[in-house]
């Protein structure tokens, strides 16, 4: 059996599927600040797709594409380019489950 990877001693942090909506605006100022606050750093954050009815505005799908939109988002947020962030979300994900995605 391979030998598990040590889990990191901060555990990635992660913001709720509303976050995404207009009517959520206190959500996403909340998660917003955090990242420039440097509460959320680009090395602890993973993206995901969460459920097909949880989609970027209330009623739409949800698809695995969103989660391009989601790291383009904290790449503005973080003033890094689009390919350095998913860089670092790969490697983010590859640390705490030991496989790269």
């Amino acid at each position: 059996m391979a030998k598990q990877p040590a889990l990191p001693t901060t555990p990635p942090k992660g913001a709720p599927a509303p976050a995404s909506y207009e009517e959520a605006l206190a959500e996403r100022e909340t998660l917003v600040g955090a990242m420039e606050r440097g509460e959320m750093p680009l090395d602890r954050l993973l993206v995901e797709t969460d459920c097909p009815y949880l989609g970027e505005e209330p009623g739409a799908r949800n698809e695995p594409a969103a989660v391009a939109r989601t790291a383009a988002y904290a790449a503005e947020v973080w003033s890094v380019s689009s390919d350095i962030a998913a860089a670092q979300l790969a490697t983010n994900f590859e640390q705490l489950f030991g496989t790269p995605p």
